[in-house]
């Protein structure tokens, strides 16, 4: 075989190669939650967080999350925690919420299996929230 032909049917293989790895999307679920809350309110924000509830998508569109069970802290300071979520069923919302007067600058951080998912820093005012949804469900997902 001559070189030039060589070189041609190697190049080939490799754009042939090259794509398949790059589009074939990695479809296995995370097994590993985690939400990290960076703030120092004067008053106490309120987080939510469920590996257990189910969405309702609402005829103008708007998803409302309905908990089946979660966890609800009082946030004073930074807080790490990581929540181990189903390989079957894979989901985990985190809401990051302030109820009070103040204005607070907080950020909120949600990684699946280490892989940074929503990273948002925002100055909260009364009634303002941070919120991040992740389902897994039969081979697709949706996260916001």
């Amino acid at each position: 075989m001559s070189p030039s032909l060589l070189r041609a049917t190697y190049v080939g293989a490799l754009l042939t190669l090259t794509p398949a790895c790059s589009i074939v999307p990695d479809n296995d679920p995370p097994g590993e939650g985690r939400v990290v809350v960076q703030a120092s309110p004067q008053i106490p924000l309120e987080l939510i967080v469920s590996t257990d509830f189910t969405t309702v998508t609402q005829a103008d569109g708007t998803v409302s999350v309905m908990f089946e069970s979660s966890d609800t802290v009082s946030i004073t300071g930074d807080f790490d925690r990581r929540y181990a979520l189903s390989r079957a069923d894979a989901r985990i919302v985190a809401i990051l919420a302030n109820r009070n007067e103040s204005e607070e600058p907080v950020r909120l951080r949600v990684l699946l299996d280490g892989d940074t998912k929503y990273d948002v820093s925002a100055t909260l005012g009364n009634g303002g929230s941070l919120k991040y949804t992740y389902q897994y469900q039969e081979g697709t997902f949706a996260d916001g």
